[in-house]
Order: C-alpha cells, then structure tokens, then sequence
C-alpha cells in the first residue's frame, strides 16, 4: 500500500512540475506550442505536451488534468484525430447533450463504440479514467436495460404532458424518435408476465390515464377516430400517415389488417369493421379489382381490351392501369393469378402492338 501511495504521490509531483514549466512557457512565450525537444525547469516539457495531448485522445487523461490543462491561455489539443478513443466519445457526447439519452445515436458506428464501451466495463477491461468520462455525460447508464427505462418513462412522461392522458398513446406513436407505443406495450407484457419491477410499474401508473388493459382502450380511440374520417371523408380508407384526434390512425387500421391476416382480431372487431362504408381488408387487391372491373366495362362497350393510355372509364385511368399491369408482367412482377385473370379478358393482348386496334374513351 504504502508503494502505491507513493507511486500516487510521484505521479501528482511531476504532474505539478510539468503544469508549472508549461506556464512558465507559456507567459514567458505568449504560446504553449512547446518544441518537441525543449526543456524547461528541468522537464522535457515538448514531450510530455505531446504525450498529454495523446492520452487525451485515447480517453486516459483525467477530467480534472484535461481541465488544468484547458485553463491554460492558447491551450488545445491539436487536430481532430478521427477513430480516436475520444472522437467517438466527442461524437456521442453530442448527440447525448441534443437527445438526452445515449441509448439510440444515429451513427451505426458510434452505437457499436458505446456498446463496446459497456462490453468493456461489465468484464472489467474499462479503463477507469475513460468510466469517468462516460459517466459524465447527460443520462449515461451502464445497463442498457436502466438507461431504456429511462428514456421510455421520459418520453411517456412527455407524451402525457402534452396529451393530458397517456390512455391515447397508439401502437405506432413517437416522441422525439422513441418508439413509445411500443414500449407501453411491452411493458404491459411484462407486467403480465410479473417481471416489472414493483417500482416500474408504480412509475407507470403516475401517469395520467395509465391502464393496465390496453387493448379495449385502444380499441375504442381506434374506432371513434376512424368513425370520425368516415364521417369526413366518405371511406374508412385513411392514409398509413392519418392522425386523428392524436390517433395515428393510418398506423392503427394497418395493425388492425396485419391481425387480421395473422387470424389474431377478434371476430366483434373484425364485423365492426366491416360495417363501415369503404372498408377494406387489403386496399391494393381492391385498387387493381377496380381496375379490371373498369377495363371489362371498357371491353363490353368497345369489343376489345386495348385502351389507348389516355382512356378513361367513368373517370377511371383504364389505360394507364393496363400499361401499369403489362410492364409489371414484363417484368416478372404480376402475381400468376392477376395475370390469369387479365388472359380471360376477351381480346387481351400482353403486347399493345399486337392489338387489333385501340380505342380512345372518356365515358
């Protein structure tokens, strides 16, 4: 013990010795650009700036050395030393101070550097200084498991702050990136399994219109905000991007399709839906039925099936849709089906050439 406290004591000596040569170097210069053999007060102070000035880049030099040494007049660390130690820190520490969070930085690289980094400390091959410096940064957590608590209840916070309620929170909904609806999610999955922590789940019911019972919740938001676009739009056919009364409706109705296919939507749920006016289970089936039942309207009052392009059928683009359906069995992308049906169609040509004649309509 007694050689380690004075191994310390050395070190903090010589460090003193040093930081005393560079001002000296510096008032008596008006620089701390040390050449690198030069010696001052007895220290070889162009070296040990240099060596200073690499540890700092390799995430070894302490914050309280990197401090003495910024408070230096004309201090700095030299250019910028890409795929450095402390580059990447650098590169996280941003994103830390704009996000709050270190859990999901943009850079796949600099994800992967912090993952290391927590690698590193687990099996205690972490350099004690550079733990220091990670700890420093805004909501930095060495168990990913804590840090996504974090920023999920933070975000859930958020959401109800500006909502008055967490109740409307859907599946598919954000906040600032995070995936919070999913996360509500699988936190009630976890409760129902009992691995939340009885503090978790007590954090989760402060929220104002927390629940435990999700999906009927859900379930009624979802159906009186898509009543409400039928009402103004005649359909129950919203767009994948729809909000509605702070529903994202278009992520809803697709969640509610996907169950549906995967045979998981409750048959109350699955007859509701089909009582609305335009409901659709798979909208592209029913776009490309519209228009094959447009081109053998097209056949039963013009005798054949090649529409010029810019033929319509009561409005419909009947020319452009059989443009659309032969290039994609061009190439290759027609479903066999789609492409048996169309070869039924009385005076069907693959090739527009090959059509006896074609006809140009707005009827």
């Amino acid at each position: 013990m007694k050689t380690v406290m004075n191994s310390f004591g050395a070190e903090a000596i010589a460090w003193r010795q040093a930081m005393s040569a560079l001002r000296t170097f510096q008032a008596a210069r008006g620089s701390v650009e040390v050449p690198r053999r030069f010696r001052v007060q007895g220290v070889d102070l162009g070296a040990w700036v240099h060596a200073c000035r690499d540890r700092y880049w390799d995430g070894l030099l302490s914050a309280a050395h990197v401090a003495e040494l910024q408070s230096v007049p004309g201090w700095s660390w030299g250019p910028v030393r890409p795929g450095t130690w402390r580059h990447a820190f650098d590169a996280l520490a941003r994103y830390a101070t704009i996000h709050g969070s270190t859990l999901a930085p943009a850079e796949e690289s600099v994800r992967q550097w912090a993952a290391a980094q927590r690698k590193a400390h687990a099996s205690g091959e972490l350099a004690d200084c550079r733990a220091a410096l990670l700890e420093t940064l805004p909501h930095w957590e060495w168990d990913l498991d804590q840090l996504r608590w974090h920023d999920g209840i933070q975000a859930a916070r958020q959401y109800a702050h500006q909502h008055g309620t967490i109740g409307s929170a859907a599946p598919g909904t954000c906040v600032g990136g995070f995936g919070l609806g999913w996360w509500l999610q699988r936190c009630r999955q976890d409760h129902r399994a009992g691995t939340l922590p009885a503090s978790r789940a007590a954090e989760l019911e402060e929220l104002p219109g927390w629940s435990w019972g999700r999906a009927e919740h859900s379930w009624d938001r979802g159906m009186a905000a898509l009543a409400r676009y039928v009402a103004q739009s005649g359909d129950a056919c919203p767009s994948q991007h729809e909000v509605i009364d702070g529903v994202a409706l278009g992520v809803w109705v697709s969640d509610k399709r996907r169950r549906h296919r995967l045979g998981t939507l409750p048959a109350h749920h699955v007859a509701a839906l089909q009582e609305l006016p335009g409901w659709q289970w798979s909208p592209q089936e029913a776009s490309w039925q519209r228009g094959l039942a447009a081109l053998t309207q097209y056949v039963d009052r013009h005798g054949g099936a090649c529409p010029s392009s810019g033929c319509r059928v009561d409005t419909y683009p009947v020319g452009e849709w059989v443009r659309a359906q032969r290039e994609a069995y061009r190439h290759g992308h027609l479903a066999a089906r789609r492409a048996a049906q169309l070869q039924a169609v009385p005076g069907w040509c693959w090739q527009h050439q090959d059509c006896p004649s074609a006809h140009c309509c707005a009827t």
